[in-house]
């Protein structure tokens, strides 16, 4: 479930509690993998820190979940497939950052459409960020994060 948007008042003003992105994301991963039944082995992460505000992080979090529970390629499995997850801070004067799922499957010819890809997408947009499938062999999902 997502947070509500939270705010702290201090004597100077409004705090936006932050949190770094990448450990959220490799819990989470690596929960939703081995509950599918996945090797370790075959689930790629390479998560670089990103730091942006809490519920920012949570809602990316909950897209994040959608697509690896029902945005993945029709017919994948992670008992036979592979994921990777990739994140990583763009250069400083673009200020985002990018994330990338991509699986393993061969069956997909175009962009996917799932209730749980709606959802992922409802999610991204409300943190402020853009979902774009990629056209590959597999599911390739890419968010634009805004960091400013």
């Amino acid at each position: 479930m997502v947070s509500p948007f939270l705010r702290i008042v201090t004597d100077t003003g409004l705090r936006v509690p932050r949190k770094d992105l990448a450990p959220v994301l490799e819990n989470l991963c690596r929960t939703v993998w081995k509950e599918a039944g996945g090797y370790e082995e075959r689930l790629n992460l390479h998560l670089q820190p990103l730091v942006l505000d809490l519920d920012r992080v949570s809602l990316l979090a909950e897209a994040v979940r959608a697509l690896l529970v029902g945005g993945l390629s029709p017919q994948f499995s992670a008992c036979r497939g592979a994921v990777g997850v990739h994140l990583w801070p763009l250069d400083e004067r673009e200020q985002a950052g990018m994330l990338l799922i991509a699986d393993s499957g061969t069956e997909l010819s175009g962009e996917p459409s799932t209730p749980a890809i709606q959802t992922a997408r409802q999610f991204a947009e409300k943190a402020g960020c853009r979902l774009v499938w990629q056209p590959a062999r597999g599911a390739v999902w890419r968010v634009f994060i805004p960091t400013a």
